[in-house]
């Protein structure tokens, strides 16, 4: 965007030096515009800008002059918006209302601008307009066909719309053009993950891990898959790497207490310290009572205290997603007959 300013300031200046004694409060107009769009961060710096071009006689002026003066208009109004933007609460809130008005002002006065379109792509998929911001994201990728985060977007959606062999061909892209971005990895991850595709996976969330190695959230997602792939040990360390990292994270000390309570490998089995890490758990949120119940159940259940794990499992049956229903019963019956659990491999992907 700075060359483009340099153009508009190159326009305006030669403009204003024919102009001047003919429009004086456009040229003065202009060229204060670009003077604040040098150096513009804030909300209120944008709307100078705007109101400064708005206020010209744009129409007064040749053509060249006027079409680089809505550029920077739309410019201006798209950047407002993005502030606009960051600032809702909710998808139809006055701050969401006012942005959604400058995207779509930007884009009347210049309707190349793929920011534009693809802040509009945001749109719509916050209020789950999907085809709608798929259709914008490709425009986006058809102007800038060498952008990755745009590839990555539109991935994104498509991972979102259960487009997953789309959503990773878009992956694989923006990983070609930018192959150094942890986010991409994470994405196709997710994506392959979906698709059945757990050993292509794990590389991608091993990939995410190496290149951001100070996130444990990437940590949490791969180990996460070595143990939905039966591969306990490796998983095992890398919630342990997730903990050295945040401690405090509840998905990681879940999962690995989870581990410790269910895992066929003896060695790596822990009953006790599965139930101290849930023991020592506080304010568990409401989403995520359930796996907390099921946790603490499996725990309980792994040192020899059935008749509690029972309890603590009943407690989860109206809590219980209807998609794990038959599982989490069939654990309780364990339970009621003195039986542990041992969890077994989504798909079985490679050795430790």
């Amino acid at each position: 965007m700075h060359r483009q300013l340099l153009l508009i300031a190159t326009c305006i200046l030669g403009w204003a030096g024919t102009a001047a004694a003919q429009q004086p409060t456009t040229a003065a107009s202009l060229k204060t515009a670009y003077s604040i769009s040098k150096n513009a961060t804030s909300e209120s710096e944008y709307t100078q800008i705007i109101d400064q071009i708005q206020q010209s006689d744009l129409a007064a002026a040749d053509e060249e002059v006027r079409s680089y003066g809505n550029q920077l208009l739309a410019w201006a109004l798209n950047r407002r918006g993005e502030l606009r933007w960051d600032q809702i609460q909710a998808p139809d809130d006055e701050f969401a209302t006012a942005a959604i008005e400058d995207f779509r002002n930007a884009l009347r006065l210049d309707p190349n601008r793929w920011r534009a379109k693809q802040n509009m792509a945001f749109v719509y998929a916050t209020r789950g307009q999907m085809k709608e911001a798929e259709a914008l994201f490709d425009d986006v990728i058809q102007t800038k066909p060498d952008h990755a985060n745009a590839f990555f977007n539109r991935g994104e959606l498509r991972y979102e719309m259960g487009k997953l062999p789309a959503a990773i061909s878009d992956y694989d892209r923006a990983i070609a053009l930018q192959p150094g971005e942890a986010d991409f990895y994470t994405g196709r991850g997710h994506a392959r993950f979906q698709h059945g595709d757990i050993g292509p996976a794990i590389d991608d969330y091993r990939r995410a891990f190496q290149l951001d190695k100070g996130n444990a959230t990437r940590a949490i997602d791969l180990a996460d898959a070595l143990q939905n792939a039966g591969q306990w040990r490796s998983a095992a360390e890398n919630y342990r790497n997730a903990l050295r990292l945040d401690s405090q994270n509840l998905r990681t000390l879940l999962n690995l207490a989870w581990l410790l309570a269910t895992c066929p490998d003896g060695s790596l089995r822990d009953g006790q310290q599965a139930l101290e890490i849930t023991q020592e758990l506080r304010d568990i949120p409401a989403n995520e009572e359930f796996r907390y119940i099921d946790t603490y159940a499996a725990a309980l259940a792994e040192t020899g205290q059935f008749e509690k794990a029972t309890r603590v499992a009943q407690t989860g049956l109206n809590l219980v997603p209807a998609s794990e229903r038959s599982g989490f019963e069939a654990r309780v019956a364990n339970y009621k007959s003195n039986q542990r659990y041992r969890q077994s491999p989504i798909r079985q992907v490679g050795g430790q």
